[in-house]
């Protein structure tokens, strides 16, 4: 059946009504028809338009059936038109009290798929920053600037740089590239990859995050937590405490280990067995308790002069482990720091370039970002990653001898540097490499770690902004 209400309605809708209203709509078309009443209120008037018409299409069907009926039984004019005055008082009433059935049906469906939209679309996060020039992508499309919200289910890939995420119940959620979480309620996030950084106020206390392996749920504290590995997750609480357990076939199992401030833990999830007595559970070095680390923040990237970075690095703006750099935990990635605030250079310095070594002139402004790795003992790593900075880069530090001479020009003094012949890169011998952009503005390195050696390189970036 069509109904009279115009011709603004495409066809494919005015089918999927007559379907609904004859009672012959499958579950497909009933997904079709309910995305199509969420999107305007010209489609549910049409809804409520044809339930009214097919309504009185009934009653007259029923009246014509009836009327017929009653001329075969009684025959006589008169007594057949007394009784079709009777039916007529009748099918008015019917007619409204149908109606009123049909409106108030309606009224339901309405306030099903209003409380159905409330739920799925209410707003539970909002994009709170963003560093330069990240890539930042919703279910598929990409994110212009901070401000967005995210809705429930919504994916949100950093595909490039990194951005702040501001939980409704108050939790704020730190990612860099590469890493992907989906939104699952106003105080809880899936971690499909990558790493996240949370700091959780005392308001937002019960804030859970959930991996492919394991479930966290913080009691007041800031952790993190790292899943770019499929067969393993790590854990770590900087301040506070929080509790990690297991996740088996999509079930959280057992009871919640406890991990305080300083702690971590590594799960191992073997990719061919999800028996729980398969899993292993190592306590490894995290952070100096006493220093109370707080969250790096995009902002902190964004004044050292970073747009982005990738890979296995970390940035970091206070070294824990009380500043020394051969007391800095184990760990799996690069630590990336700025050293020194923009400055002139007062003496000839002789950096790499892609052109070969040469000396920096007196008089250039130069900022120094430190690249340090600390890998664990009795261990042969690899590891490979990409910064991206504001200026262009002018060269690399990257040798014992030269580090160590030009640490008191560029180093920091929060920070303790190692002395002697274990530090730097071996790019003659050992299959390390720092590769410089041809437009200077990022740097690729890829290096393999021995036990005992402290990779190591300085970074110069020049300076333009006479702000800075």
């Amino acid at each position: 059946m069509n109904t009279p209400a115009g011709n603004h309605i495409n066809h494919d809708f005015q089918s999927l009504l007559d379907a609904y209203v004859e009672g012959r709509l499958n579950e497909d078309e009933a997904a079709l028809l309910s995305e199509q009443l969420k999107s305007g209120v010209k489609y549910r008037q049409r809804l409520v338009e044809a339930m009214d018409v097919h309504a009185s299409l009934v009653e007259l069907s029923r009246d014509a059936v009836i009327s017929d009926v009653e001329q075969r039984l009684f025959g006589k004019a008169a007594e057949s038109s007394h009784k079709r005055s009777e039916l007529s008082i009748g099918k008015l009433w019917k007619t409204r009290l149908t109606l009123l059935a049909a409106l108030a049906a309606c009224a339901l469906l309405l306030a099903g798929v209003a409380g159905v939209y409330n739920y799925q679309y209410q707003t539970l996060a909002t994009l709170q920053s963003v560093i330069p020039n990240s890539q930042i992508v919703v279910d598929g499309s990409h994110v212009p600037s901070p401000g967005y919200t995210l809705h429930r289910n919504q994916l949100l890939s950093i595909e490039r740089g990194a951005a702040q995420v501001k939980m409704r119940d108050g939790a704020v959620v730190t990612l860099k590239s590469p890493s992907q979480i989906r939104i699952s309620s106003a105080g809880a996030v899936r971690l499909l990859s990558g790493e996240l950084r949370a700091e959780v106020p005392p308001r937002a206390i019960g804030f859970e995050v959930r991996t492919l392996h394991t479930e966290v749920v913080d009691w007041g504290t800031e952790f993190i937590i790292n899943a770019s590995d499929p067969a393993e997750t790590m854990i770590g609480v900087s301040k506070g405490r929080c509790g990690a357990r297991e996740v088996i076939n999509g079930n959280a199992v057992g009871n919640y280990i406890e991990l305080t401030a300083g702690m971590a833990l590594k799960f191992h999830h073997p990719p061919e067995s999800t028996k729980r007595d398969k899993t292993g559970i190592d306590w490894i070095n995290f952070v100096n308790v006493s220093e109370e680390p707080r969250v790096v923040t995009p902002q902190d990237w964004e004044q050292a002069g970073i747009h982005s970075f990738s890979g296995d690095v970390e940035f970091t703006t206070a070294l824990p482990g009380g500043g020394d750099l051969l007391k800095t935990p184990m760990s799996s990635t690069a630590y990336l720091l700025e050293e020194q605030l923009p400055q002139k250079i007062d003496e000839r310095i002789a950096v790499m370039t892609t052109e070969g070594v040469l000396e920096l002139p007196v008089g250039h402004r130069v900022r120094s970002l430190l690249l340090h790795v600390n890998q664990p003992p009795r261990s042969v790593i690899r590891m490979a990653g990409e910064i991206e900075v504001e200026g262009r880069i002018i060269g690399v530090i990257a040798d014992a001898d030269s580090l160590e001479k030009t640490d008191e020009t560029f180093g920091s003094p929060d920070i303790l540097y190692p002395s002697g012949s274990s530090r730097g890169l071996d790019l003659e011998w050992n299959p390390d490499a720092i590769l410089i952009s041809p437009d200077r503005h990022s740097l690729k390195f890829h290096l393999r770690h021995f036990d005992g050696w402290w990779d190591e390189v300085r970074i110069l970036v020049e300076v333009t902004d006479l702000n800075n």
